[in-house]
């Protein structure tokens, strides 16, 4: 069999339930109803559209949330430009300052054409995985933005970018897929970006257009998550959806083990060496007000 028949036969077997998700998710937003919720411990968001949510702690203790402003700072044109004409391949690049992730200090990543981080190695897989049941054929520590099969061959596909930007101590490494379409083809592209932060070892998930016109829009066929090592047995883990179409454009997910923060503390955080950095400013603003009374 060949991998086009391979993919073809993976597609069909999931575009139904896809579909179906997708379908009813318009037919509910036509009729002016979004779900908002909010859901505690670990858990995956399965359907629906999920709105100021927040999900875990895993067992190191990441959480996820979209309770924070959406923010985008677009790299294209100031990013070095990889993976430009190519379909299931990986590169990596120095971060320029040390990352941890579930532990262990990283300065280098490797990200691939499908949305797809790991540390320590390369995985460049099209089949996207359950994080919380399956490990990836590469058992690596990863970052799922939106793992999906996204290629970059398609007339009017652009490429993936990364750049480091900041100052020392409040820099932030972006890797930015810039208009991908599915493999082989899809009607649409899709733009979004992860930005991992200096200090506070934040990481921000970034979401600009991810409609791409069929079963794929909106996380769809995705995954988007964290795992560690052995993370589908250990607990290491943290999903926030898998296959099911609850990507919103114009969003952004911060995943963190630091408390989750009240919206307006975020948004001057995030050129400030991270999330954390807001928590730390709003304390000293209050022990302010209280050294006055």
């Amino acid at each position: 069999m060949t991998r086009f028949q391979v993919r073809k036969k993976l597609r069909k077997a999931s575009t139904g339930k896809t579909l179906t998700g997708f379908s009813l998710r318009k037919k509910l937003l036509k009729a002016g109803f979004v779900a908002t919720f909010t859901v505690v411990g670990a858990a995956t968001l399965t359907t629906g559209q999920a709105q100021a949510a927040t999900i875990g702690a895993d067992a190191y203790g990441y959480t996820a949330t979209d309770e924070i402003p959406y923010t985008f700072q677009d790299i294209s044109g100031t990013g070095t430009r990889v993976l430009n004409g190519v379909d299931d391949s990986s590169t990596s690049a120095n971060v320029g300052f040390n990352f941890n992730f579930y532990g262990t200090n990283y300065n280098n990543v490797s990200f691939s054409s499908n949305g797809l981080i790991s540390f320590g190695g390369s995985n460049s897989n099209f089949v996207n995985a359950n994080l919380t049941t399956t490990s990836p054929s590469v058992n690596l520590p990863s970052i799922a933005v939106l793992w999906d099969d996204w290629q970059f061959f398609q007339p009017g596909a652009d490429a993936v970018y990364y750049q480091t930007t900041g100052t020392a101590g409040n820099r932030q490494f972006i890797t930015q897929w810039n208009l991908a379409n599915g493999f082989s083809s899809s009607p649409s592209t899709v733009t979004f970006q992860s930005v991992l932060f200096e200090g506070s070892n934040d990481i921000l998930l970034s979401y600009q257009d991810v409609d791409s016109g069929d079963f794929r829009s909106l996380g769809g066929d995705s995954t988007v998550g964290i795992r560690d090592v052995n993370g589908q047995s250990n607990g290491r883990n943290l999903q926030w959806s898998f296959n099911s179409p609850v990507i919103r454009n114009a969003e952004s997910i911060r995943i963190s083990t630091q408390p989750v923060p009240e919206p307006f503390t975020i948004l001057g955080s995030l050129t400030a060496g991270g999330i954390g950095v807001a928590l730390r400013r709003k304390r000293q603003q209050q022990e302010k007000e209280t050294a006055k009374v």
